[in-house]
């Protein structure tokens, strides 16, 4: 994967394996249907790069510049993604899948994540204000310190999941699926002292 030759880049059904690419620019770059396995991205500018049909498999992404980013129809699984600025990206495309990932300061702010898969995912001290998160799939996902302010989570499926904390005074829970004894996590809101 070589930055050099960013301007004119476009990066077809190709598989990155085992790279590092620590303080790297792919900004503009366009990747489309290619395979990211076991690649580290730290501090790595992709500003404007456009990701479509890709798949990211035991990959890292620590505090890599998003702004204007597309991420459409692309796959994380079992990937550690930390401080990604999700909201930051380019909104319109915005389709990714996240299983078996550890997430940790991640901010998906003000984006629309309609049937977004999270399943069996590690999502800490992750933002989700005015996220639409309209059937999304939270099965076996840990949501230690992740708070949610706004959201849309209608017919989203929380069973299984630990360590919520969602204000249902303040977020939308219509048709919501969930599971004992997290679901008891609601009644923190209203001040009820289950004995």
């Amino acid at each position: 994967m070589q930055s050099d030759d960013r301007k004119s880049c476009a990066q077809e059904e190709k598989h990155f394996d085992g790279k590092s690419c620590q303080n790297q620019v792919f900004s503009d770059v366009k990747f489309s249907s290619c395979c990211f396995s076991h690649v580290t991205l730290k501090e790595t500018n992709c500003r404007k790069a456009h990701f479509s049909s890709c798949t990211f498999k035991g990959c890292q992404l620590d505090r890599v510049d998003m702004q204007g980013a597309v991420f459409h129809d692309v796959l994380f699984e079992e990937c550690k993604i930390v401080a990604g600025a999700f909201f930051l990206c380019n909104t319109k495309l915005f389709s990714p899948q996240f299983k078996n990932c550890f997430l940790m300061g991640c901010n998906f702010s003000h984006l629309d994540m309609k049937r977004v898969d999270f399943s069996s995912s590690k999502i800490h001290d992750c933002y989700f204000n005015e996220t639409v998160l309209v059937e999304a799939n939270f099965q076996g996902v840990d949501l230690k310190g992740s708070a949610f302010h706004r959201a849309d989570l209608s017919k989203a499926d929380l069973r299984g999941a630990k360590n919520y904390g969602i204000d249902p005074t303040v977020n939308t829970l219509q048709g919501v699926r969930v599971s004992l004894p997290e679901a008891l996590s609601f009644l923190e809101f209203f001040s009820v002292k289950i004995s």
